[in-house]
């Protein structure tokens, strides 16, 4: 895989994958629909210009209430002007301008509602106060800033009666004092983006040094302020766009990377990376399998083109790549984060062997192969979920980044090591469509490799722990014979599971380590998954019912768990089994809350829960212990 890389790195057209990054960054800075339209346009005049065949663009309702897999598409919405200008406050010159989306866009946070025509007085009052019991109508709090984005906390302060929010957040805020954030999901529930069943509001995002600003200003006595807005939110389409190189087989690999996001690493350069990717090996000749780019909302709108495709797409898609922030920066490392053990995938194997092959090759960053990680299901890795069917790897750059901060403009994006990452991902790509047999002769030492590896990171049982992960192994293994011949791939399989029977059958006895009294009434519970996608906006939830669910369901063990659920297994033996693929063993307090998620899940029509009435009766299991 060394010589794919080097072959496909002279071959990358740099500084024309630069431009076109620093076109669609451009076109997408207003964050507005109007900017979406234009960079979906332009995204295909680039495929086509490229020489990309079978390019389209595929429109989905931005009504704000359609679902896909249970991902409300958002409202559209648009704004030209957004304004915050200090009136009053102790060392702050009247009429200083704290925000201005004319200035930057990112001042003015989506979803923003328009004011009253030439703009309104609002006072500023921090957190606190608003706990306190101050009168909080019509005032715009500014929230803490170390408190991240606002999630779910636009929904309290809303529930208080403030017209909005201040936002003075930044990630690495003390190396970047004057940088902006993006405010994405600022939403009153978990979905990303605002949808009809979202209050309105007006917000602004400032710079951490005009947040210390306020902040002093707020200790001293009363902050007043003009605010202007022209937000409006409004019933609109938006766009996929998808190009498909085809085949010997009709079945798929496709390349992720997310439009309508305008930042330099997250996620412009991820667009023009798959369409160099796809440039370059085209050049190698017609592949095995298909190469489908597909290229919109980040999770919203790869679940809508999945759903729109059908339900489980594994006999259709061998795999996925995700070129979501991707390497491109010199001092930065690589994540290679593998699939999900829910689906097959021989990818895996193959991620392995390219991070090994390239060590210590010249400006080629350290890769670190992962495959095992909290969170397999985060973002773009949703598809890898048992219902939908789409193994996802995803090469994620690794060391200090400035996460949606407006730091990151074109300037942010370094030509040679984005041409490197291009290149890292590309001999992937290259390798799960162009499949080479030389390569399964690496596939044994790789396996046993990582079986060796996985001892240090045992929880709970030994033998389970290690038995799961040679399944894992094994099914990634078999999953060869969609690129070879079964005679090529069965002797390899067999030679494995033989040396794991033996290696397993050796190990030495071992003392139950689980309470029964915990155990034994979820093993009278089989979960099974009624709807396809992972759940996350809770459309089938009405509004006043929504909750928060653990970890927002892809940052969590939950993701697992549900993906676990195969109708088989009962909820203890898919606790323990995501305890060994996660490295981590939940204790019942970590549990409780992922039962009642469970539970929840299940009143709405998620999940089925054979033999309901158990899990109806661990009441005892979801309580708090007596201190």
């Amino acid at each position: 895989m060394k010589t794919i890389y080097r072959e496909l790195r002279a071959q990358i057209a740099a500084e024309k994958m630069l431009a076109h990054t620093a076109e669609l960054l451009q076109l997408e800075l207003g964050q507005t629909f109007p900017c979406y339209h234009a960079s979906a346009r332009r995204t295909l005049e680039i495929l086509q210009e490229t020489g990309i065949p079978n390019a389209e663009l595929i429109s989905f309702p931005a009504d704000g209430k359609t679902a896909y897999q249970d991902k409300i598409t958002p409202l559209g919405w648009d704004a030209s002007c957004g304004k915050l200008t200090i009136l009053e406050g102790a060392g702050i010159e009247p009429g200083f301008i704290a925000a201005d989306y004319q200035r930057h866009p990112f001042h003015l946070i989506k979803g923003s509602c328009a004011t009253a025509p030439g703009g309104e007085e609002v006072r500023i009052i921090e957190e606190a106060q608003l706990s306190a019991g101050a009168d909080c109508r019509d005032a715009l709090v500014l929230i803490p800033a170390d408190s991240g984005p606002v999630g779910g906390r636009l929904k309290t302060y809303l529930n208080y009666g403030v017209k909005g929010v201040i936002s003075d957040y930044a990630m690495n805020a003390q190396e970047a004092p004057d940088g902006i954030q993006w405010c994405n999901a600022f939403t009153e529930n978990a979905n990303w983006h605002v949808t009809v069943d979202d209050r309105p509001f007006i917000a602004f995002s400032v710079t951490p040094r005009t947040g210390k600003l306020l902040r002093q200003a707020l200790s001293q006595g009363v902050v007043r302020a003009r605010i202007e807005c022209d937000g409006r939110r409004y019933e609109d389409t938006v766009a996929l766009v998808t190009a498909c190189v085809p085949g010997r087989r009709r079945e798929e690999c496709w390349l992720l990377a997310h439009l309508y996001e305008p930042l330099g690493n997250d996620n412009s350069s991820g667009v023009a990376a798959a369409i160099e990717t796809a440039r370059i090996l085209q050049q190698r000749g017609q592949p095995e399998f298909s190469l489908r780019l597909l290229f919109g909302l980040e999770h919203y709108g790869f679940a809508a083109y999945a759903s729109r495709r059908g339900n489980n797409l594994s006999q259709e898609v061998i795999g996925a790549c995700n070129y979501d922030a991707m390497y491109l920066r010199q001092g930065w490392g690589i994540d290679f984060r593998c699939a999900s053990p829910a689906l097959p995938f021989y990818g895996n194997y193959l991620g392995k062997i390219l991070a090994d092959e390239l060590r210590g090759e010249p400006d080629v960053p350290a890769i670190k192969f992962r495959n095992s990680f909290p969170c397999m299901y985060d973002d773009d890795s949703f598809l890898g979920d048992s219902t939908t069917g789409v193994p996802t790897v995803w090469p994620f750059r690794t060391g200090k980044n400035f996460w949606h901060n407006s730091v990151q403009t074109i300037d942010y994006v370094q030509q040679e090591p984005f041409a490197v990452g291009c290149a890292i991902n590309a001999a992937f790509v290259a390798a799960l469509i162009y499949p080479e047999e030389r390569l399964l002769a690496k596939v044994l030492p790789v396996a046993r490799e990582l079986l060796q590896n996985e001892r240090q990171f045992v929880v709970g049982s030994q033998k389970k722990h290690l038995a799961l992960r040679c399944q894992i192994l094994s099914q990634d293994l078999e999953n060869f014979s969609r690129a070879f011949p079964p005679e090529k791939v069965t002797p390899l399989l067999e030679a494995w599971q033989q040396e794991t029977q033996e290696m397993l059958a050796a190990l030495p006895p071992e003392c139950a380590l689980e309470c029964k009294s915990w155990s034994l009434p979820l093993e009278q519970v089989v979960p099974e998954r009624l709807t396809c996608g992972l759940p996350y906006d809770l459309a089938k939830v009405p509004p006043a019912e929504r909750v928060p669910l653990p970890g927002r369901v892809l940052y969590g063990p939950l993701a697992a768990i549900l993906s676990a659920m195969d109708g088989k297994r009962n909820l203890a033996q898919i606790l323990r089994r995501v305890s060994h693929e996660t490295r981590h063993w939940l204790s019942q307090r970590e549990c409780r809350p992922l039962l009642a998620a469970i539970r929840y899940l299940s009143q709405y029509g998620y999940l089925a829960l054979h033999n309901r009435n158990n899990i109806d009766n661990l009441g005892i299991l979801l309580e708090e212990p007596q201190s």
